[in-house]
């Protein structure tokens, strides 16, 4: 299965992602979830599902190819509390860095569970919520870094969002992984992007668009507005990778993550997460 990580295109920073591979990725991983649903606990099958996804080392944490990861630590101040690790990898002839606070199985599972049990078909907005984020990024979550794509370019995280990428990164060539670990490291403790932002948060790539209708439909519209929207690009705001971070920090305190809230609704009312292309 060929799981598909979201990009900026060029100058426009749009997330896109080939069609044809996006839909073979969430029928395989479909089919592999469903696999591992019993009669009964759905929470537990689906840890199960996402545990079976998980077999194999995603890109970066993939020791036979040259990958290091360190062990977890619960110290970082933007993440007090959550596990955090580092890894070191090689990927098309480039070197990359990335702070990760991936979900284990168990609590993604309960993320998606929690977000679908007032959908009306708890099952299906399961099963079809883990295929949306395996997808969109192995359930990854860089909070700072360097992801890069399989086409060989050097992409930055910022708070589990795409930011334009810096000027001393370049875009196809490698880069010493402790000259990315120090700047990136700074951008993560500065909490803001100097430049423009992406429209999506990973692991599931919703949408700040998806995101403001759903999670935060309640909250006064200034909060709305601060969020900025999508389109046009260039009415994305830094803001949102504030929003992000917040409610990926709740998540973990609380077992319900407002990003896959959102993502549930609009997967259920047939609307993709993503949102919708600029015009």
């Amino acid at each position: 299965m060929q799981r598909v990580l979201p990009f900026f295109v060029a100058a426009s920073l749009v997330i896109a992602a080939a069609p044809a591979q996006a839909a073979d990725c969430v029928a395989q991983a479909t089919a592999q979830i469903q696999a591992t649903l019993g009669a009964s606990d759905l929470e537990q099958g689906l840890a199960n599902g996402v545990r079976t996804l998980l077999a194999k080392p995603r890109f970066y944490e993939d020791a036979q190819q040259g990958a290091v990861c360190s062990r977890p630590r619960l110290d970082n101040p933007m993440y007090s509390g959550v596990p955090v690790s580092e890894c070191t990898y090689q990927r098309q002839g480039l070197s990359g860095w990335v702070m990760l606070a991936n979900p284990s199985a168990d609590l993604a599972a309960k993320w998606v569970s929690n977000a679908c049990t007032e959908t009306g078909d708890a099952k299906t907005c399961s099963v079809r919520l883990i295929a949306q984020a395996w997808c969109a990024s192995e359930l990854s979550f860089p909070v700072a870094g360097n992801l890069i794509t399989a086409e060989g370019r050097n992409v930055a995280f910022l708070d589990g969002v795409e930011i334009a990428r810096p000027q001393w990164l370049p875009e196809k060539t490698s880069l010493a992984v402790e000259t990315q670990k120090q700047r990136l490291s700074e951008l993560a403790r500065q909490k803001t992007a100097s430049g423009l932002v992406g429209r999506n948060a990973l692991p599931l790539g919703v949408s700040v668009d998806v995101y403001g209708q759903y999670a935060v439909a309640s909250a006064p519209s200034k909060t709305v507005s601060r969020l900025g929207s999508a389109c046009p690009v260039l009415a994305r705001r830094a803001d949102w990778l504030n929003t992000v971070r917040t409610a990926y920090n709740q998540a973990w305190r609380t077992g319900r993550n407002p990003l896959f809230d959102a993502a549930a609704k609009a997967l259920m009312a047939n609307e993709p997460v993503g949102g919708a292309a600029c015009p």
